[in-house]
């Protein structure tokens, strides 16, 4: 009787492993970064502006918050208002340059510079509101503390979008 020769097994060649799951999880981490550092109008709680800062009329809409601010009498409260135009004028800003790219690069460069010393002065002055109320005044850091982190993003976004070496002396 014939004895069957045993075959031997095949050698198969090594195939690139392609794991599908860590690749659309990569593609939706890359989505899910480039979301989270654009800052919104959303984000920032304010709306959107119809007069955007390279209009010669946004110097009165300017004007306009600060009049509103003088007849603000809580220290807290005037202190969160300045917070919110300060954060509405960073998403101007932002989509000013969303919209017109480099061409409005120095009203951008401008108003963020305006935009640090006015958080500069918040951040001094906040510290010593309303010590007798601890609440209000842990609002308002957390305010302050949430506007620094858009701004910082923001400004990210102009570093970005900014081809302009001044964006990098900063």
């Amino acid at each position: 009787a014939e004895v069957p020769i045993a075959e031997a097994p095949a050698v198969e060649q090594p195939e690139e492993v392609v794991n599908i799951e860590d690749s659309i999880e990569n593609d939706a981490d890359s989505e899910e970064a480039k979301e989270d550092e654009m800052v919104t109008d959303e984000d920032f709680g304010v709306d959107q502006a119809r007069i955007l800062p390279d209009s010669p009329f946004y110097t009165l809409k300017r004007l306009g918050r600060e009049v509103r601010r003088v007849f603000i009498f809580d220290d807290a409260k005037k202190v969160e208002q300045e917070i919110k135009d300060a954060n509405q004028e960073l998403s101007d800003l932002n989509r000013l340059l969303d919209e017109k790219g480099e061409e409005a690069t120095d009203v951008v460069l401008r108003g963020f510079e305006r935009m640090e010393e006015r958080f500069d002065s918040i951040a001094d002055r906040a510290p010593d509101l309303a010590l007798e109320d601890e609440e209000s005044r842990r609002e308002v850091m957390e305010q302050l503390l949430d506007s620094e982190i858009k701004r910082q993003k923001v400004f990210e976004h102009i570093e970005r979008e900014a081809k302009d070496e001044r964006v990098f002396e900063r």
